[in-house]
């Protein structure tokens, strides 16, 4: 059988571009159009004009950011890949700067990962891949650089040292603290909290990402050292318009979202929300008590409850406190003669408060209970958690490398770079006339700064 010639050490008649091996549509490509956009001024100003010449940070960035996109996490990796890979030899101009100064340069610059994840952002904005419709958000734990044996345990302060049971009741129900808080404290990384990652209890960090409909373009990215992503929504959705210019029309979330606190900023910024209450989905699962205050149903008309025993509860007084702001206090009519009163209240009579902003508690309920609303929030789930699980499963990516919140933020900001960087890559060539300078097509319209825009 006749076979095609093969010769190893065959010279070449004219030399060799390494831009000849690397195809049009590469997402190599994609990455060095997207930086050479990017407004660097800020990464420049760190270099001075004293000593031996840098490696160019243009070209650093670009081999980071590429890195990240096809999972090559290792600065030790990266520098072989540069040696080894042509997109990487693309990318680098051919430079093959050492393990050391790969890993100086990421830890160096993570802290302005931040202002580059907002430009690209824009980017996509920009170029109608982002239409805030509808925007899904999550959190997922990440496993901090940092053993489960160093960490310990310590009482930071007592709270309280008494509080009102009822108090204590509805602290509970709106998923607050305990009445003593205890933090644990792992000694590798300080910074670093002990929370569920994979179901398991590690040292880590939770990262939280506001995803959009359309295309699945993250649009905003936080770090938090807290488990409960309670306190992100306003950040997330902030971060969201800052990058875009405008808040989404309706955001989609988990009950770890929820709170009257938060119902109450979606409404100030006009944005209709669909989160779950946790007594809600507690109770669907079995887990609350038959008589717990969300089977008291209120009647806003007579401003009044009605009880699962089919008896009311009426007015009794408004009261005001720091930690739970004004509520009032509803008291029961008839449970003097009621068959179930020890098992609804440990009191006579059995009292219900209701906060203030409860109705929104009460609105998003119905429209969480409408078939509508029901599909909207089905779809929330392969809308986000398909972010985490491409970043965990098929890029391996469980695992935060750098120590300290900053830098550990700046790490995770960097994936989602990356997972936008590949969403990018995805979209970018069903542009029309695909392959007639592709770049220059897809990022018309983006001259100058994107800090800017």
């Amino acid at each position: 059988m006749p076979f095609k010639e093969y010769r190893q050490n065959q010279n070449f008649l004219l030399p060799h571009n390494v831009q000849d091996y690397v195809p049009k549509e590469h997402l190599a490509r994609i990455i060095d159009s997207v930086t050479n956009k990017l407004n660097l001024d800020a990464l420049y100003a760190r270099y001075s004009d004293i000593g031996c010449h840098a490696y160019h940070p243009m070209m650093m960035l670009k081999v980071l950011f590429y890195a990240y996109t096809v999972g090559d996490y290792s600065s030790r990796l990266i520098a072989h890949r540069l040696n080894s890979d042509l997109a990487f030899m693309f990318l680098a101009g051919r430079q093959a700067p050492d393990f050391r100064t790969v890993n100086r340069f990421r830890k160096d610059n993570l802290d302005l990962i931040s202002d580059f994840f907002k430009q690209i952002v824009r980017l996509c904005s920009k170029q109608g891949l982002i239409s805030l419709g509808t925007i899904a958000l999550d959190g997922t734990g990440l496993k901090a650089n940092a053993g489960k044996r160093r960490t310990v345990e310590q009482q930071v302060k007592d709270l309280l040292e008494k509080a009102e049971a009822v108090d204590q009741q509805e602290d509970r129900e709106q998923g607050e603290e305990s009445v003593y808080e205890v933090k644990r404290v792992n000694l590798t990384d300080p910074d670093a909290n002990f929370m569920k990652v994979d179901g398991n209890l590690k040292p880590g960090y939770n990262g939280q990402v506001a995803v959009d409909s359309q295309k699945g373009i993250i649009v905003a990215a936080e770090l938090s050292d807290k488990q409960d992503d309670h306190d992100s929504l306003a950040k997330l959705l902030e971060q969201t318009k800052t990058n875009t210019g405008r808040y989404p029309v309706q955001a989609l979330a988990d009950s770890g979202f929820g709170g009257i606190r938060n119902l109450k900023y979606l409404k100030s910024v006009g944005i209709v929300g669909y989160i779950p209450d946790r007594i809600d989905q507690g109770r669907k699962r079995g887990k609350v008590s038959s008589f717990h205050k969300s089977f008291f149903e209120y009647e806003a008309v007579n401003d009044r409850y009605r009880c699962p025993a089919g008896e009311y509860l009426s007015y009794l007084q408004t009261k005001h406190n720091k930690k739970v702001g004004t509520h009032r206090i509803y008291e029961g009519l008839a449970c003097g003669k009621c068959v179930y009163q020890k098992a609804c209240s440990r009191a006579a009579k059995r009292r219900i408060i209701r906060f203030e902003g409860e109705e929104l508690k009460d609105e998003m309920r119905e429209r969480l209970g409408s078939e509508a609303g029901k599909k909207k929030y089905l779809a929330r789930q392969g809308l986000v958690e398909r972010v985490f699980g491409d970043m965990k499963q098929n890029f391996k990516k469980r695992e935060l490398w750098l120590r300290g919140k900053v830098k550990a933020k700046g790490e995770f900001l960097l994936m989602c770079v990356a997972y936008n960087l590949r969403k990018l890559r995805k979209y970018a060539w069903d542009l029309p006339e695909k392959m007639m300078g592709v770049q220059e097509k897809f990022l018309a319209g983006t001259a100058g700064s994107l800090s800017q825009a």
